[in-house]
């Protein structure tokens, strides 16, 4: 049975017709959630129930999870990253081989792949963003950032010279500046309108992923424990915060109210603004286990991780998180990788993200087999 709240203090129907025990509550409380240890407020006990059954409801879906290869039989190259154009299109980036088609578009949520219109290149792409207000999708790798406006279909190369786009680069649109940050291991590019670049050089460590908690703070973290800040889309400067570890950071994201940084031999670091970084429990995972990705979708975060010793392109389970990354359960075993898994291309980390209410999770290998998605019944 589904738990719903009442919109209105008093029912106006039903068998709690003038009762103002179920209601709604404020805006405020409700982003923020109920903090433990506070008096919990009567009214909002129907809400409360409400966001318990759909945690719940979350990890019996990742507890389902069933894996499906998604059909390549366009892509001639692995495909490492996805994102979603504005009319709904998947964009997937990849490459490592002698191909020079990097770019694949999906007009059908990843059944059938098209290959896009790129400038020739044998270096491969891990990363691709959408810009949410211009509607520009860019590409970035193989010492190139191309773009394109015509929703994936056709890419152009930015011509920034400068940009050096070694293997592991990420990149990440920030809503509150209205930039797109490109970045490779060692410096960044920011831009609003896809036409004029800031560029930002040469981080002390080799950089890896972004992260960014939708109201203009934006985390970029890296190898020994290091976490840089920008609060204006990278436009002016980073800022170097003390993360408290010197284990190697493979991944960031934003899980509804913390970022969680995660890596090395289970090492997790959580902060509620990027500025501050603790310690975060690694209950379920352990210290001989790499965590090599991260992904946040209904209440529940989803970690990704190897064994210690693995190549990051080597995952072995998955982990479940309904309580922000505090405790871990669930352990599924993924598939058998089928691929390069001994190529040298594992200092990209694989890489879960949600797309359209889909798992996906693919690894830095050469094949098409590396491209997996589970439905999420949340």
């Amino acid at each position: 049975m589904s738990i719903q709240w009442a919109e209105d203090a008093n029912f106006t129907n039903g068998p709690d017709v003038g009762t103002a025990t179920k209601v709604r509550p404020s805006t405020g409380f409700e982003q923020e959630g109920y903090v433990p240890g506070n008096p919990l407020p009567a009214q909002y006990l129907n809400w409360l129930l409400n966001q318990v059954g759909r945690r719940a409801n979350a990890l019996a879906g990742m507890l389902a999870l069933n894996w499906q290869e998604i059909d390549g039989s366009a892509v001639t190259e692995g495909i490492h990253c996805v994102c979603r154009a504005l009319n709904g299109t998947w964009v997937g980036v990849g490459g490592t081989g002698t191909s020079t088609t990097k770019i694949y578009y999906s007009r059908n949520k990843g059944k059938t792949w098209a290959a896009a219109t790129m400038p020739s290149t044998t270096g491969r792409f891990t990363s691709c963003v959408t810009n949410e207000d211009t509607g520009d999708v860019f590409a970035i790798g193989g010492g190139m950032i191309l773009k394109s406006t015509d929703d994936g279909e056709t890419f152009t190369d930015q011509s920034l010279t400068a940009f050096t786009g070694v293997d592991r680069c990420d990149s990440i649109f920030d809503p509150v500046s209205g930039r797109v940050i490109l970045a490779d291991v060692n410096d960044s590019y920011s831009t609003a309108d896809g036409t004029t670049y800031v560029n930002r050089t040469d981080p002390t460590q080799q950089m890896k992923r972004l992260a960014t908690n939708g109201l203009g703070r934006v985390v970029w973290v890296g190898d020994a424990g290091a976490i840089l800040t920008t609060d204006d889309g990278a436009a002016t400067a980073w800022t170097a915060r003390t993360s408290g570890t010197a284990d190697d950071l493979f991944t960031v994201i934003w899980a509804g109210d913390k970022f969680i940084a995660a890596g090395e031999s289970g090492t997790i670091r959580t902060s509620p603004d990027g500025t501050t970084w603790s310690a975060g429990a690694s209950s379920g995972i352990g210290a001989t286990e790499h965590i090599f990705g991260l992904a946040y979708h209904g209440g529940v975060v989803i970690a990704f991780e190897g064994a210690s010793g693995s190549l990051p392109n080597q995952p072995t389970a998955i982990a479940f998180s309904i309580d922000g990354g505090l405790t871990w359960d669930a352990r599924q075993a993924v598939i058998s990788w089928r691929g390069d898994s001994t190529s040298g291309n594992g200092s990209d980390p694989s890489r879960i993200q949600v797309v359209d209410g889909r798992l996906l999770m693919f690894t830095a290998l050469n094949t098409v087999q590396d491209l997996y998605y589970a439905s999420l019944l949340v």
